[in-house]
C-alpha cells in the first residue's frame, strides 16, 4: 500500500512541477535555516568536546567569592583532592605564554602546566611518544614538553623525529616527549603545549589563586551530589584557614555546560527565530496543498465512490506531503551545511567552537526529523479537508462545488499565522538593526580610527628588575613614535574595549574606610607620557603625566571621570591621595591624584564605563604592555612591519603579538551584535518573502473561485477601481488580522533580546509603528497583481462558464 501511495505521488508530481517546486524550496529555506542553527549547538552546546572520552562526566570546580570568580590555589586544590570522595580525579592547569625561540623568528607561543591528574581526567594519552613520568612533575625534574598536534604539525612538519628533540621557552630547553592527538582540547583554549605543573607550586600561598581545575565523576555521580561535597570542603577549608579562604564557594558545573555558557543564549534566540521560519514555511506549503486541493476534488470523490475511506485518502495526501518535505529536507540539509560553513568561516577566530566538524550524524539525524514533522504538520490539515469532500455533490457539479468555502477559510487562517509570525520576526530585526545603528555611532570615549596596538610581553628571566622594564618600553615608544607617519606613540598595561585588564582595592586619605567585604575596587593601567594624547581620551582637568613623573618622584595617579564624579562629587580630587591595596600584607605607598580623565568603554561599545585609574609606568613597571601608535594614514597597518623592525632592532628575540588596529578590536567587541543582527535579518527577510508568498496565493485562490461573481459585478456596471478596491479590502483584513495578532506577540517576545540592544527598548515605539506599515505595504503589493487581473475578469465569458 505504501509503495503504491507513493509511486501514485510521484505520478502526481509530475503533473503539477511548479507546485513540487514551490512547496520544496519552501521548505528547504525552513529547514535549512533550522539545520544551520542546530549545528552551533550541536558544536557549543551538545558535542563542544568531540575528541574527549565521556566528557559528560568531567566537572568544571571554580572558587567564587561574593560570586565573582578568584581561581584556586595550589594548596586547596591538593586539599580538595585529599578529602573528596567523588571525583575519580581532578586536574589543575596554569596558562603561560613564553617567547619561543631557536625555531625561526622568535614567537610568542601557548601552553599550559597541568598536573599529573590531568590526562586521567580527559581519558587523554600522546598519539606519538609518552606521558609525564611521576619524576617530572618532582622538585628538581627534567623540564619536558608535550606538542599539541597542530603545533607539531606548524613548526616540525609532523616529523616523528620530533620526539627527544628540543625546545626553548624563555630561555629554557625542554625535551619534546610525545605528541598529542589530532584535534585534542580540553577548552576552549588551544594551547601549543602542555608541560608539567610541579610540585613546587604548593610552595605559593594559598591565597595566591591562579590554577583552573576539572575533576572526572565516579560513575552515578551526578553534579549536584558532587557540589554538596565541595560544600562541606569549602566551609571546612574556610574554618580553617580564614584569613585566605574566607567567603570562598566552591562552583561545580559540567563542563560541557561550562563550555557553552558564552553563546548559549544567542543560539537558544537564534532557535526560536527558525522555529518560526519552519512554522511560516509549513504554513506556506499548507495553503499550497490547499489550494492544489481544488483541481483535486473529482478526483478524491471518485476514489471515494470506488470504495476508498477516508483513512485511506488521508494516507495519500500525507505521503505526497511527506515526500514534499523529504525533498526539502535534501534541499535544506545542503543549504544548512553550506549556511553553517559560510557563518564559520566569517566568525572571529577567538569565537570558533571547538568542534569544527559539527555536521555529522546529529545534524543529519535532526535534519531528518525535522523534514518528517514538516511534512506531517504542513499535510494534515489538508489531508483532513480534502478528505471530508462530499462525493454526490461533487460528481453532481462537475468538481466546483464541496468544501471550497471551507478551504478558502482554513487558507485564510494560515496566511494569518504567517503574517503574525513573520510580524514577529520583523519587529525583532528591526530593533536589532536600530540598536546596532546606534552601536555604531556610540562614543567610545576616545579616537578610534588610526590607531595600531600591538602588545609586547617580556620575559622575567631576561628583565627580571622593574627599571629595565620601564626602560625597554620607554625606548620602544621613542623608536615607534619616531618612525616615518607616526604622529605619537605610547603604551599601557591594557586598552580599552580589550578588557578591563588589572584591579585592585583602593583607599581614599580622609575618607572612611570601607567595611570589610565591601572594598572600593578600580581597574588600574600602567602608562606611559603622552598616553592620553595618543589614544584620544580627553583630559577634564589636571594635568597628564610626564617624564619628570619616574621612580624618583612623588607618586601620582589620573583618575577618571566616574571616579572623580562618585568619591568627589562635591570638590576637587586634584591634590587628593588614593592608596592601591592590591597586597594586604604590603605597605603601599599614597598616590596624589594630579588628573581627571574622560570616561571609556573596557568591555565593547555597549559596557557601561568602571572606576578606572592611571600610574606612570615608571612609577608602576610591567612586564607586558600595548603599544599604541597614531597613524597620519587612515589605514595604519602599514607601519606593523616597521614596528617590528624597531622591535628586533632593540632586542631580536622578543616577538610582537596582537598586531591590528584599533577599529578592528572594536569591530571584534561588536561581533555578536552584528551577527545577531545579520541573521535575525537574513531569516526575516525569507519570512516575509514566505508571507507575501502566502498573501499572494490566498488573493489569488479567491479571485479564482470569484469569477463568475466578479463577471456579475463587472456586467452590472462595477468598474476597474471597484474590483481592485473590493479584492484589496479582502487581502487588507487577512493582513490586518495578522499584524494584530503579531504586535502583541512581539512586544511579549521581544523582551528576550533586551540584553542585546543598545540605546533603545525592546517595544520602541517607532520600530512598533514603521515595521507593520513596512508588512502593510509588502501585503498591499503582493496583492496588487491577483487583484489587476481580477479587473481582466470578461463579465460574457465568466457567465457563460457557470
Amino acid at each position: 500500500m505504501l509503495v503504491q501511495d507513493v509511486r501514485y505521488a510521484l505520478r502526481v508530481f509530475a503533473r503539477s512541477p511548479g507546485f513540487v517546486a514551490m512547496a520544496v524550496i519552501a521548505l528547504g529555506l525552513g529547514i535549512g535555516a533550522n539545520t544551520t542553527v542546530f549545528s552551533f549547538v550541536n558544536a557549543y552546546l551538545l558535542r563542544p568536546l568531540p575528541t574527549v572520552k565521556d566528557a559528560g562526566r568531567i566537572a568544571q570546580l571554580n572558587c567564587l567569592r561574593r560570586g565573582n570568580w578568584v581561581g584556586v590555589s595550589y594548596l586547596d586544590f591538593l586539599d580538595w583532592k585529599r578529602q573528596n570522595h567523588v571525583f575519580e580525579d581532578l586536574s589543575a592547569v596554569t596558562y603561560l605564554n613564553p617567547i619561543l625561540t631557536g625555531q625561526g623568528e622568535p614567537d610568542r607561543v601557548s601552553g599550559v602546566r597541568v598536573s599529573s591528574g590531568f590526562f586521567d581526567v580527559f581519558l587523554a594519552r600522546p598519539a606519538i611518544g609518552r606521558a609525564f613520568l611521576p619524576v617530572e612533575n618532582e622538585p628538581g625534574g627534567e623540564p619536558v614538553v608535550l606538542l599539541s598536534n597542530g603545533f607539531w604539525q606548524r613548526r616540525f612538519g609532523g616529523k616523528p623525529e620530533t620526539i627527544g628533540q628540543s625546545l626553548t621557552l624563555d630561555g629554557v630547553s625542554y625535551k619534546i616527549v610525545g605528541v598529542m592527538p589530532f584535534r585534542f582540547r580540553f577548552a576552549y583554549s588551544d594551547p601549543d603545549f602542555y608541560t608539567p605543573l610541579g610540585t613546587d607550586a604548593a610552595a605559593s600561598p594559598r591565597g595566591r589563586r591562579l590554577l583552573d581545575v576539572t575533576a572526572r565523576l565516579k560513575p552515578g555521580v551526578t553534579i549536584a551530589k558532587a557540589q554538596a561535597e565541595m560544600d562541606t570542603i569549602a566551609g571546612r577549608l574556610e574554618m580553617q584557614y580564614p584569613e585566605t579562604n574566607a567567603a570562598i564557594r566552591v562552583s561545580v558545573l559540567d563542563l560541557t555546560y561550562s563550555l557553552g555558557q558564552g553563546p548559549r543564549q544567542s543560539i537558544y534566540i537564534m532557535m526560536g527565530v527558525v522555529l518560526f521560519v519552519l512554522l511560516i514555511a509549513c504554513s506556506n506549503v499548507a495553503n499550497l496543498q490547499l489550494a492544489r486541493a481544488t483541481g483535486r476534488t473529482s478526483e478524491i470523490a471518485i476514489r471515494a465512490a470506488m470504495g476508498a475511506s477516508r483513512r485511506r485518502i488521508i494516507a495519500q495526501v500525507l505521503t505526497e506531503s511527506i515526500l514534499v518535505s523529504i525533498l526539502g529536507g535534501i534541499l535544506g540539509f545542503a543549504l544548512g551545511f553550506a549556511g553553517a560553513k559560510l557563518l564559520l568561516a566569517t566568525l572571529p577566530a577567538n569565537t570558533h567552537p571547538i568542534n569544527e566538524d559539527f555536521i555529522d550524524f546529529s545534524v543529519l539525524a535532526f535534519t531528518a526529523a525535522v523534514a518528517l514533522f514538516t511534512g506531517i504538520v504542513s499535510g494534515l490539515a489538508p489531508a483532513f479537508q480534502i478528505s471530508r469532500v462530499s462525493v454526490s455533490e461533487t460528481l453532481k457539479e462537475g468538481g466546483r462545488a464541496g468544501t471550497g468555502s471551507a478551504r478558502g477559510r482554513l487558507r485564510g487562517v494560515f496566511v494569518v499565522a504567517e503574517v503574525s509570525l513573520a510580524m514577529v520576526l520583523l519587529l525583532g530585526a528591526g530593533l536589532l538593526i536600530k540598536s546596532f545603528n546606534l552601536l555604531l555611532e556610540s562614543n567610545p570615549g576616545f579616537r578610534v580610527e588610526s590607531l595600531l596596538t600591538a602588545r609586547v610581553w617580556l620575559p622575567t628571566a631576561k628583565y627580571p628588575k622593574p627599571e629595565l622594564r620601564a626602560a625597554f618600553f620607554r625606548d620602544l615608544v621613542e623608536r615607534a613614535g619616531a618612525m616615518p607617519g607616526v604622529q605619537s606613540a605610547a603604551a599601557s598595561t591594557n586598552i580599552p574595549l580589550a578588557g578591563a585588564g588589572n584591579g585592585a582595592n583602593f583607599v581614599l586619605e580622609g575618607q572612611p574606610a570601607p567595611v570589610a567585604g565591601h572594598e572600593y575596587f578600580t581597574r588600574i593601567r600602567s602608562v606611559t607620557p603622552g598616553y592620553f594624547q595618543t589614544i584620544g581620551i580627553p583630559l577634564q582637568r589636571g594635568r597628564y603625566f610626564s617624564e619628570q613623573d619616574d621612580a624618583g618622584a612623588q607618586r601620582v595617579a589620573i583618575v577618571n571621570e566616574r571616579v572623580a564624579q562618585q568619591f568627589f562629587a562635591n570638590q576637587d580630587p586634584i591634590g587628593k591621595r588614593v592608596k592601591w591595596t592590591r597586597d594586604p600584607s604590603a605597605n603601599a605607598p599614597w598616590m596624589t591624584i594630579v588628573g581627571v580623565a574622560g570616561n571609556v568603554k573596557p568591555f565593547g561599545l555597549a559596557s557601561q564605563p568602571v572606576l578606572e585609574m592611571y600610574a606612570p609606568s615608571r612609577q608602576e613597571p610591567s612586564a607586558a604592555m600595548f603599544i599604541l601608535v597614531r597613524t597620519v594614514a587612515a589605514d595604519p597597518a602599514g607601519l606593523a612591519a616597521p614596528l617590528r623592525a624597531e622591535l628586533r632592532n632593540l632586542d631580536r628575540d622578543q616577538p610582537m603579538t596582537g598586531v591590528q588596529s584599533m577599529q578592528q578590536i572594536v569591530e571584534d567587541t561588536m561581533v555578536v551584535s552584528k551577527y545577531m543582527t545579520l541573521l535575525t535579518t537574513i531569516f526575516a527577510g525569507i519570512a516575509l518573502l514566505m508571507a507575501s508568498m502566502g498573501i499572494y496565493g490566498v488573493i489569488s485562490y479567491t479571485v479564482a473561485q470569484r469569477t463568475h461573481e466578479l463577471g456579475i459585478r463587472m456586467a452590472l456596471g462595477a468598474g476597474s477601481a471597484n474590483v481592485v478596491r473590493l479584492v484589496l479590502t479582502q487581502a487588507l483584513w487577512v493582513v490586518g488580522i495578522g499584524i494584530g495578532i503579531g504586535v502583541p506577540g512581539a512586544a511579549a517576545v521581544t523582551r528576550v533580546l533586551q540584553s542585546y540592544l543598545y540605546g533603545v527598548g525592546p517595544r520602541d515605539p517607532a520600530t512598533f509603528v514603521l515595521i507593520p506599515a513596512v508588512l502593510a505595504g509588502v501585503a498591499l503589493v503582493a496583492s496588487y497583481v491577483p487583484a489587476r487581473r481580477a479587473t481582466q475578469v470578461d463579465p460574457v465569458i465568466a457567465l457563460r462558464y457557470e
